[in-house]
């Protein structure tokens, strides 16, 4: 307190100054706020333009601000964009304006707009400015409306983008339906009665538009949505002049889209304008495609931008123009000959401006009848007629030809801009002298000694001929004569004549006239006629080659200082259009072409060599352009048929000029009845499944028989022949051919092995006479002889009886002597005791009994028969030695020792030795009919041993099996004597 009393002053003063501070706060504040806030509606482009302005005495000169600009739809609280607007601030710029695009027309919502600001660089917003409002048509009264209102209306927009659509119903009405071509959407409501759609990527439309509808409860509306896009870029613009006083543009404009046309004025088309930099001039194109503008005088450059520009958007393009750089000339007028020779000719033309400030080129195209076309460039200076005269001098035309002449001309610059042709004009030239021989060619033919010349020449070409040829002088004379030579005249378009020679050497000459004179001279010599043998020259094959058929000679320049080869275009008509081709000495063969040869055709050629008295023939030569399979097969006949073999022939088949080429040989194809080739030196085919047939190649095309063998007898087999060339196997037709039965052969098989049987038969006859004692030593050797024995002698002496052994009897006890002891063995024994006879089977050499061999006297064989009462034994061994071979079975025990009889060594000496039939007889008997029990004793008398009956127990009994033993006669059990 004591300090505000002493200083009360002071502390007013503070009071007032901080008063007036807060006052004057206040006061910036509210001059801050943006005044004058205002909002305009473009309503074709949906864009809402904000407008406001500022004191700027209250600011600092050249201050740079921030403006905050709010947008609100429907309500203030709903803010859809916020954006800040940065500017200047100085003495002149007081108002300001911002634009904001809307995505939804502003005629369907409410939209409201407010403001603040701040300077740059310091803090702190103003505050905002009242809020303004759009209200569009929904805030107006809507009782007179008998219909919805649709917003956008008939808008164009761009393709692919998106499109919001409002309907805005009558009074107390209400949206039901949207819909958009023919797809119904959703309504979704704005404010209160307003439907809103939005229909993403529309696509191009239809030249009248895409049709909108709005349906409400008690009416319905619509409108129409047009979809499409900017102008294209100009392209290619260029501009030149023609007279030197206007410019004309041209470009590419594009494509044509939905709303477009060629002329431009569509809804949708866009407008071309051509705006001048350096003049600042602009010019409206009346074409989508073309401009013209004035030269201005003593002024060469241009500067220009092309602009295409429509509702969607605008395209453009510069460019520079020299105008001395971009002159083209008009096209040359009235085109015409003044002059015309045979080498030379002088045209005109007129242009339609004299160019006689700037040079010019013109360009003569000079095109001949066969095509070919030259260029011929002549520098015009520019006269004040503007006539241009032009001479083609010699070396640039020919003569007696046509020519289609015609011009265009172009000033000199860097790039020179070409006019257009003129009008063509057709020009010939005069005739001058031939300037080449004729190729001259002739034919002779012999006739009563004379000789008939057939002469030919090729016309000249042309270039050659240099005019029309009217006729050709033909003269001839005999060579190393002085007799005057005859002439003919052959007029044109004859080009061969007849001429009688003798048989001497002559001369032929031939020149060709024109209006303008004759042709060099050509010459050709005929030799004497000669008997050399010419025609006797053997025709070769040849090939084709490279399009054509290969030809070759063998070359001797000592001889010939050229060749010629002569040949027919056409070798199968009446006129054969004979051909001929000359060559120098170093050429030894040509592929001859024509345009004539076709495939199948055979083509004779003859080589002539050339020397001082004329033409000689060499060779010749055959051949095709391609060889084809012959069209015709042969059809074999069938000559002599045999069981085996078949024989063919085709004689009647021609191998001449009517072939499609040259045989080579013939298939000969063979039909197996059973599918299966089994034909030697042939080579099996497949021809259907499994089925093979047989094919013989014949390599010789004269040789036109055949014979086939291994056939087999009694078969059907089918036989064709097909002839071959290089170019394939002709067709063929199969022919049946059955075989005969082979009849020689059933008679060759039964004779055959009776032949071979007498042979062998006769041979072995042979062999036995001439080996007889071999073979009897070794089939039938020699049987030892017991007095022969170093063991065993005997006293020839002796009365036989004394040596005979007896056979055991019922009567009285028979002497047995010993004649050889052996003591064995025992090999075997009786292993059935209940079997009791006697079998030869059962006899052991190696037992302990004395080995026993006897003879039966012819007393002792009748005892035996008389004995009605013997025993079993003694009954079947007389039936034994009764038999027919009984004297052989005496000899199987000893074959040596034989009976006194003279009847009996008789009988043993016919039948002879015969161990194995004989034992294995006796076996058989004997096994049939077995023998009883034998005793058999045996008693001393002097130093001999007899044998006489024994009980069946006091000895061993051997059973004798005949079947059992061996049927040789080693094996035998009878003891032969040693030799």
């Amino acid at each position: 307190m004591d300090s505000i009393k002493r200083h009360p002053n002071k502390i007013l003063a503070l009071v007032l100054v901080l008063n007036f501070r807060f006052l004057h706060c206040q006061d910036i504040d509210v001059l801050h706020k943006p005044p004058n806030l205002k909002l305009y509606n473009v309503s074709s482009q949906q864009r809402l333009i904000v407008k406001w302005n500022v004191n700027n005495t209250l600011y600092a000169s050249d201050s740079d601000i921030v403006f905050h600009i709010q947008v609100s739809r429907a309500n203030e609280t709903n803010i859809i964009c916020n954006h800040n607007y940065s500017t200047h601030i100085s003495n002149t710029k007081q108002t300001f304006q911002w634009a904001w695009d809307s995505e939804l027309p502003l005629e369907c919502e409410s939209h409201s707009v407010r403001i603040r600001r701040a300077l740059v660089g310091q803090e702190g917003w103003s505050a905002w400015s009242a809020w303004q409002t759009h209200h569009g048509d929904v805030g107006r009264e809507n009782n007179y409306r008998s219909k919805p209102i649709i917003y956008p209306h008939e808008k164009i927009v761009h393709e692919g983008s998106s499109v919001s659509f409002c309907c805005i119903p009558v009074k107390n009405q209400y949206v039901r339906k949207i819909q958009f071509k023919s797809t119904s959407y959703n309504v979704a409501n704005g404010s209160p009665g307003t439907a809103v759609i939005t229909v993403k990527n529309v696509s191009m439309s239809a030249s009248d538009g895409t049709n909108f509808i709005c349906f409400c409860n008690g009416s319905y509306n619509g409108t129409v949505l047009f979809v499409s896009r900017p102008p294209d870029q100009p392209s290619n613009i260029s501009c030149e002049t023609q007279d030197l006083k206007t410019l004309k543009c041209t470009w590419y404009p594009g494509a044509l889209y939905n709303f477009d046309n060629k002329n431009g004025d569509g809804k949708m088309s866009p407008k071309y304008t051509l705006h001048e930099w350096i003049s600042q001039k602009t010019s409206v194109c009346s074409a989508r495609d073309s401009c013209s503008w004035t030269i201005e005088k003593n002024r060469a450059i241009y500067n220009f931008t092309l602009t295409a520009e429509n509702q969607l958007g605008k395209r453009s393009v510069n460019t520079l123009v020299n105008v001395t750089e971009n002159v083209r000339p008009f096209t040359p007028e009235r085109l015409s000959v003044i002059n015309i020779t045979a080498r030379s000719a002088t045209l005109r033309w007129f242009l339609k401006v004299s160019y006689k400030d700037h040079p010019v080129l013109c360009q003569i195209g000079l095109q001949k009848s066969t095509g070919d076309e030259e260029l011929i460039n002549k520098t015009i200076h520019g006269t004040p007629t503007a006539e241009c005269i032009s001479k083609l001098g010699k070396g640039l035309l020919h003569p007696y030809t046509t020519y289609t002449v015609k011009v265009r001309c172009a000033v000199i610059s860097s790039l020179p801009k070409w006019s257009k042709w003129c009008k063509s004009i057709t020009i010939r030239t005069l005739e001058d002298v031939p300037t080449a021989p004729l190729d001259i060619w002739r034919e002779v033919n012999e006739s009563y000694g004379d000789r008939m010349v057939t002469l030919h020449w090729k016309p000249l070409t042309a270039f050659h001929a240099n005019g029309y040829i009217q006729r050709y002088n033909v003269t001839w004379q005999s060579l190393g004569e002085l007799s005057k030579p005859q002439f003919m005249n052959v007029f044109s378009p004859e080009n061969s004549t007849h001429i009688s020679i003798d048989s001497k050497p002559s001369v032929i000459r031939v020149t060709a006239l024109n209006s303008a004179g004759s042709s060099p001279e050509s010459e050709i010599r005929i030799p004497a006629l000669s008997k050399d043998g010419f025609d006797q020259i053997q025709e070769e094959m040849t090939h084709n080659e490279d399009g054509g058929i290969f030809i070759s000679w063998t070359s001797n320049p000592n001889l010939y200082h050229g060749y010629v080869v002569e040949w027919c275009n056409y070798p199968r008509e009446d006129y054969c259009d004979l051909q001929w081709k000359k060559f120098n000495s170093s050429i030894h063969q040509h592929i001859i072409k024509s345009n004539a040869f076709r495939p199948g055709v055979r083509y004779h050629f003859q080589i002539y060599g050339s020397s001082l008295d004329g033409e000689h023939l060499l060779e010749r030569k055959a051949g095709y352009i391609e060889e084809l399979a012959p069209s015709n097969y042969p059809r074999p006949k069938i000559g002599m048929v045999e069981p085996d073999i078949m024989h063919l022939e085709w004689k009647d088949y021609a191998i001449n000029d009517l072939q499609e080429g040259f045989i080579r040989g013939y298939n000969i194809h063979i039909k197996p009845p059973e599918g299966i080739c089994e034909l030697k030196k042939s080579e099996a085919d497949i021809v259907s499944g499994d089925s093979q047939q047989c094919t013989f190649f014949i390599q010789d095309p004269l040789k036109k028989t055949f014979t086939i063998k291994q056939l087999k007898p009694n078969t059907k087999y089918e036989v064709a022949v097909a002839a071959v060339t290089k170019g394939g196997e002709s067709s063929f037709a199969f022919g049946e051919v059955l075989t005969p039965s082979d009849t020689n052969g059933a008679i060759l098989a039964m004779v055959v092995p009776v032949v071979i049987f007498l042979i062998t038969a006769l041979m072995l006859l042979v062999v036995g006479c001439w080996k007889r004692k071999t073979l009897k030593n070794f089939f039938y050797p020699d049987i030892p002889s017991p007095n022969k024995s170093n063991i065993l002698s005997f006293d020839t002496s002796k009365d036989n009886s004394s040596n005979m052994i007896m056979l055991p009897t019922s009567g009285p006890t028979q002497n047995i002597y010993i004649v050889n002891v052996q003591e064995p063995k025992m090999h075997k024994e009786i292993q059935d005791e209940k079997y009791k006879g006697l079998d030869i089977r059962d006899y052991d050499p190696y037992s302990n009994d004395k080995i026993w061999s006897r003879c039966i006297n012819d007393t002792q064989s009748e005892l035996l028969t008389d004995m009605p009462h013997t025993n079993p034994l003694q009954q079947h061994l007389h039936r034994a030695l009764n038999n027919s071979h009984a004297i052989n079975y005496m000899e199987f025990f000893n074959r040596n020792y034989c009976p006194t009889s003279d009847d009996v060594d008789e009988t043993v000496s016919n039948v002879g030795y015969k161990p194995q039939t004989e034992i294995s007889q006796l076996g058989l008997q004997l096994k049939a009919h077995p023998l009883p029990t034998i005793d058999v004793q045996t008693t001393d008398m002097n130093t001999e041993t007899d044998l006489g009956w024994r009980n069946a127990s006091s000895e061993n009994l051997y059973s004798l099996d005949i079947g059992e033993m061996s049927p040789l006669s080693t094996d035998s059990s009878a003891f032969m004597l040693k030799d």
